[in-house]
C-alpha cells in the first residue's frame, strides 16, 4: 500500500496533532512527544492517501469516535454520494457534526460490545482523550453515562466500505460489536491501539500496558476474520507477537486491517 499513497507532504506537527482532536501544551518529555508527533504526521498523510485510493465516489464510511470531524470530513470529501455514519458520545461534539455536516448520519452514543448503559469518562480541558479508561488520563475529568451500543445494530443490513476506531482504549469492544458487519461486508478497518497517556500537566507517557486487549485484538481480526493487520506505511502483514512490539514500544499507534477481498 505504502506506494499507493501520496508522499508524505511536509506539514506543521502542531498542526497535524490538532487536526486529529489533539492540542499542543507544555510537555515534559520532548523525545517521546517528538517521536508521536512525527509518527502521528507521517499517518496523517498516509490515512489520507489510503482513503483517496480505497475510496469510491459512492463508498460508505463510518468514523468510530469522529471527535471534531477531521476523518469525517475526508469520507465526505472522497465520497461524496456515499451514505456516512459519525458515532460521537460528546453530545456538544455530536452537535457540531450534525450542523458541519447535515448529509452524514450522526449517532451520540458510544460503541461497544453490546447495547447498555454505561460510565463514560469526559475530559472538559481535552476531550479527544475521553472514553471508557482504556488509556491512562490523569487530566481533571467527570463521569456521564452515556448509551453503548453495537456497531452492528446501527448499521443494521446496510454496506459499509471503510470503518475508523479512534476509541481511546475501547477499540476491541467496538470491534466485537461490529463482528456481525465485519464477515458480511468486510470493510477496511483504521484503528488506533496505544498505551500512552497523559497526567495533569499534559505530559506524555507510557502507559501500563495491556497485553491481553493487544493478543485479543490480533485474535479476533487475523484469527477469527481473517484480516491481516498493517502499519500505516503498508509494513506488514504484523504477526502477534511483532503487533505486541509495536504496541508494547510506542513505534505505532495505528494501524489498518485490510480484509480478505482486498490484497495489499
Amino acid at each position: 500500500m505504502a506506494n499507493r499513497v501520496r508522499p508524505l507532504l511536509k506539514h506543521d506537527v502542531k498542526r497535524a496533532l490538532n487536526g486529529i482532536g489533539f492540542e499542543l501544551r507544555r510537555v515534559a518529555e520532548p523525545d517521546l512527544l517528538q517521536a508521536v508527533l512525527q509518527r502521528n504526521s507521517i499517518d496523517e498523510a498516509h490515512m489520507r492517501g489510503i482513503l483517496a485510493a480505497l475510496l469510491t465516489p459512492t463508498s460508505r464510511c463510518v468514523d468510530g469516535g469522529a471527535h471534531r470531524g477531521a476523518i469525517t470530513e475526508w469520507f465526505v470529501d472522497f465520497a461524496p454520494l456515499g451514505e456516512h455514519i459519525a458515532i460521537e458520545p460528546i453530545p456538544q461534539l455530536a452537535n457540531e457534526l450534525e450542523q458541519r455536516f447535515p448529509s452524514v448520519e450522526v449517532h451520540c452514543v458510544a460503541l461497544g460490545e453490546h447495547a447498555a448503559r454505561a460510565t463514560f469518562t469526559y475530559v472538559p480541558e481535552w476531550p479527544a482523550l475521553s472514553g471508557f479508561g482504556g488509556r491512562e488520563c490523569l487530566l481533571p475529568s467527570e463521569s456521564v453515562e452515556v448509551e453503548v451500543v453495537a456497531l452492528d445494530d446501527v448499521i443494521g443490513t446496510r454496506r459499509i466500505d471503510f470503518l475508523k476506531l479512534d476509541l481511546e482504549g475501547h477499540e476491541l469492544q467496538a470491534l466485537r460489536g461490529a463482528a456481525r458487519t465485519l464477515e458480511a461486508f468486510n470493510p477496511v478497518v483504521v484503528f488506533e491501539h496505544c498505551r500512552l497517556g497523559f497526567d495533569t500537566d499534559v505530559r506524555m507517557f507510557m502507559g501500563a500496558p495491556d497485553y491481553e486487549t493487544t493478543e485479543s485484538i490480533h485474535a479476533f481480526l487475523v484469527g477469527d476474520l481473517s484480516y491481516r493487520i498493517y502499519d500505516l506505511d503498508g509494513n506488514g502483514p504484523l504477526a502477534a507477537d511483532r503487533f505486541r512490539q509495536i504496541y508494547e514500544t510506542a513505534e505505532r499507534t495505528n494501524f489498518l486491517a485490510s480484509p480478505p477481498r482486498l490484497r495489499i
